[in-house]
C-alpha cells in the first residue's frame, strides 16, 4: 500500500485511505500517521479488516491500488480530531457509493485499531432506540425473530456448535470462553449490573416464565427441582482416591465442599471427566 505522509508521519490528525481503481475512499483519524498506515496494511493483508467493504476491494484490486494520504495535520486532543474527521466524513459520505465509511459519524480506532467501547457502546444504544422508536422498523424486526426462517438458521447454527468436539455443550463452550480470569470478572460485573437495573420488567419476565413452566410441567417448581436433585447418579472418584455413590447431587456437594452448579451435572452426566481432582468413574 502506498503512503504519502509528506513529512507528518509522526503527528496526528486526518488522512485519507483511497482506492486508486475505482475512486472510493475511507476517512480516518490517527493519533500518528504512521502507525494508523501500518493498523490498517497489517489488517487488511490479513484479511480481518474491521470494514468488510474496504477488505474486499483490497482483496479485489490489490494493495497496490491503495493510497494513505494525510488530509489535515490536527493539533489538538482526540476529541478534536474527532470533530474534524466527522467533518469530512459528512461531506464525501454517500451510504457506501463511493465512501467506505460505514457512518456520517466519527468513532475513535486508536490503539491497535480497535473501535473506542464507550464511544461503540453509545452508537449502538442509539441507534437500537432509533430502531425500536420506529414502529416499522419494530415490527419487522419481531417479524425476522418469530419467523420459521430465521428459527431454521439458528437451529442451524446450534447443531454445527453441538457438531464441534471442542464445544460439545453449553457448559464446554462457557468455559472454553470464559477461561480467563479477567473474562470471568467482566461477565460477572456485566450480569450483576443488568439485574441490579431492576425497573419491573425483571420480576413480570420471570414470573411469566415461571408460569409457563409450571403450566407445561403441572407440577410444581420445587418439586421438580427436588426430584433433579435426588436423581442417583453413578460412581467418581475423590482427590485422595475413594469411590463414591452420588445420589443426591446437591447434598453430594454440600458434604464435599463442591459449588452446586451446572458443572458438577456436566461431571455426573459423563459430559466431562473431572472437576476440581474429582473423577467420574461410571454414570452407573
Amino acid at each position: 500500500m502506498e503512503y504519502r505522509f509528506e513529512g507528518n508521519s509522526l503527528k496526528s490528525g486526518i488522512y485519507k485511505l483511497s482506492n486508486k481503481i475505482n475512486g472510493r475512499i475511507y476517512i480516518g483519524s490517527a493519533k500518528r500517521f504512521k502507525e494508523r498506515w501500518t493498523q490498517h496494511s497489517k489488517s487488511l493483508e490479513a484479511n480481518r479488516h474491521s470494514n468488510k467493504f474496504l477488505q474486499s476491494d483490497y482483496n479485489k484490486c490489490g494493495k497496490e491500488a491503495f493510497v494513505f494520504e494525510v488530509l489535515e495535520v490536527v493539533d489538538g486532543d482526540k476529541k478534536q480530531r474527532l470533530l474534524v474527521e466527522e467533518r469530512y466524513i459528512k461531506q464525501y459520505f454517500d451510504n457506501g457509493n463511493s465512501c467506505y465509511n460505514l457512518c456520517d459519524r466519527a468513532i475513535s480506532r486508536e490503539g491497535h485499531g480497535a473501535k473506542d467501547p464507550e464511544e461503540t457502546k453509545k452508537l449502538i444504544s442509539q441507534r437500537s432506540k432509533e430502531a425500536w422508536a420506529d414502529p416499522d422498523k419494530r415490527e419487522k424486526r419481531l417479524a425476522k425473530l418469530h419467523s420459521e426462517e430465521f428459527r431454521k438458521k439458528q437451529s442451524e447454527k446450534q447443531k454445527e456448535i453441538s457438531a464441534n468436539p471442542e464445544y460439545g455443550n453449553s457448559a464446554a463452550a462457557h468455559r472454553k470462553r470464559y477461561e480467563n480470569p479477567e473474562e470471568r470478572e467482566k461477565l460477572s460485573q456485566s450480569l450483576k449490573k443488568a439485574w441490579a437495573k431492576d425497573d419491573g420488567k425483571r420480576k413480570a419476565m420471570a414470573s411469566k416464565l415461571a408460569k409457563e413452566v409450571y403450566e407445561a410441567n403441572k407440577v410444581s417448581l420445587r418439586e421438580a427441582s427436588r426430584k433433579a436433585c435426588a436423581k442417583e447418579y453413578g460412581y467418581v472418584k475423590s482427590p485422595d482416591g475413594t469411590i463414591l455413590k452420588v445420589v443426591n447431587a446437591a447434598q453430594f456437594c454440600r458434604d464435599n465442599g463442591l459449588p452446586y452448579n451446572g458443572t458438577i451435572y456436566s461431571l455426573l452426566s459423563g459430559q466431562i471427566k473431572s472437576y476440581k481432582g474429582w473423577t467420574l468413574v461410571s454414570t452407573q
